[in-house]
Parts: structure tokens; C-alpha cells; sequence
């Protein structure tokens, strides 16, 4: 079951598929977000049909949005995967030793970031 609305529009438009786009609403909650949309959305359009002209701004406004995830967040499932080794690393040392207590704040960050992480990618499995 899924939580989207469809919107269906008719008209002619030639449309080259491209790789999907799924939004993430976290998104929304990351300095600088609103700022992108707003200055992608408000490019000049130079065609005056309102169907091409609102496919064009949502084009552009994926596109952009894919490069700045890929900026400001990047792969998630792989600092997830460093994440979880350092903090086995860092078991692991405990085992035999007393952590420094650099070594304890590092771990209860990364046990946070764990935590932020896979909540990302429980989100995507939805």
C-alpha cells in the first residue's frame, strides 16, 4: 500500500524515461533543501505550454535534487556498513582492554549515526 496520491495529467508530451526519482522526506529537514528547490523551481522556462512547462521545472528539480543528495548525503548504505565495522572494532578492542575515553564518544556517536542510519533505510524499504 503506498502513502502517494497520483496525480494523472494528459497531454502530449514526448517523455524519455528516465531512472526513477523517489523522494525522501527527511530531506526537507536539511539546511539548504528549501533553498534548492525554490532557486531550481524558478529558472526561467522558455515554453509556453503549461503541461511541457511543469515537466520541465519537475525534471529539473529531480535532477538537482539527485545531485545534491549525492553531495550532502551520499551512500548511505555504505557509511551505515563503516559505521557498524568501527563500532565491532571498538568491541572488539574492549574485550581486552579499557576504551580511551576519545574511544567512548567516538563509539556513542557512531551508535547515534547507526541509529540515524538505518531509520534512512528503513524509510526506504517502505
Amino acid at each position: 500500500m503506498s502513502d502517494h496520491t497520483p496525480l494523472l495529467l494528459q497531454g502530449q508530451l514526448d517523455h524519455n524515461h528516465t531512472a526513477s526519482f523517489r523522494f525522501e522526506n527527511y530531506w526537507t529537514k536539511m539546511d539548504g533543501f528549501q533553498d534548492l528547490v525554490h532557486d531550481i523551481w524558478n529558472r526561467p522556462v522558455t515554453t509556453a505550454l503549461p503541461i511541457k512547462r511543469l515537466h520541465i521545472k519537475m525534471a529539473r528539480v529531480a535532477k538537482g535534487i539527485k545531485r545534491w543528495k549525492k553531495e550532502k548525503i551520499g551512500d548511505t548504505r555504505m557509511q551505515h556498513a563503516i559505521v557498524k565495522e568501527v563500532l565491532l572494532q571498538l568491541e572488539a578492542a574492549q574485550e581486552h582492554r579499557l576504551l580511551t575515553a576519545m574511544e567512548l564518544h567516538l563509539c556513542r556517536r557512531l551508535k547515534a549515526r547507526s541509529t540515524g542510519l538505518a531509520a534512512i533505510e528503513k524509510s526506504r524499504i517502505r
